[in-house]
């Protein structure tokens, strides 16, 4: 039989009681920190991917307006689920779109202007479609931390067919 000096003396208890620390103030963090990352990684993927998809729809159909409403439209009609439509569509994040020419005088690239119809006349050599003022929120907002700020986002591509179909001669939006 055991005395009770013996069995006080047992370190039974603070293994219990530093496992739960440990636990306590480091994997519970170490989790959560993981969890957001991997959110806001996922979020920043889903950017991307929106900016690259509306510059692609963007050099293959027709110029309509300097606004580019028609790559906005199909932009927010097409968000990629981890993404906050609000932000989109109503602020803070912003979609620009910017179609631009080469100037064949000077040799540089300016802002494309052309009226609102869709011709041969009418076609911008390249496009740059940006996000910015997006924000991850997904994650701290449970936890009621800010929101983080997402970089701007932007791609450029050479608008390539501009909606011309010419197996019947004319251009589609």
């Amino acid at each position: 039989m055991k005395d009770w000096n013996t069995f006080r003396r047992s370190p039974k208890g603070s293994v219990t009681f530093e496992t739960a620390l440990v636990f306590a103030f480091i994997m519970i963090p170490v989790t959560f920190g993981s969890i957001m990352t991997a959110g806001a990684l996922w979020t920043w993927s889903g950017v991307v991917h929106l900016v690259r998809a509306g510059a692609q729809y963007a050099a293959t159909h027709c110029y309509q307006d300097s606004a580019g409403s028609n790559v906005i439209a199909f932009m927010q009609a097409n968000l990629p689920p981890i993404l906050d439509p609000s932000q989109l569509t109503s602020g803070p994040a912003t979609i620009t779109v910017q179609y631009w020419t080469q100037d064949p005088v000077g040799h540089q690239t300016i802002p494309f202007q052309c009226g609102s119809s869709c011709s041969p006349d009418c076609a911008p050599d390249a496009v740059t479609v940006s996000v910015s003022g997006y924000q991850f929120n997904v994650v701290t907002s449970i936890v009621g931390l800010q929101p983080i700020p997402m970089p701007p986002f932007s791609a450029t591509f050479q608008v390539e067919s501009a909606g011309a179909n010419n197996d019947i001669g004319q251009y589609v939006p």
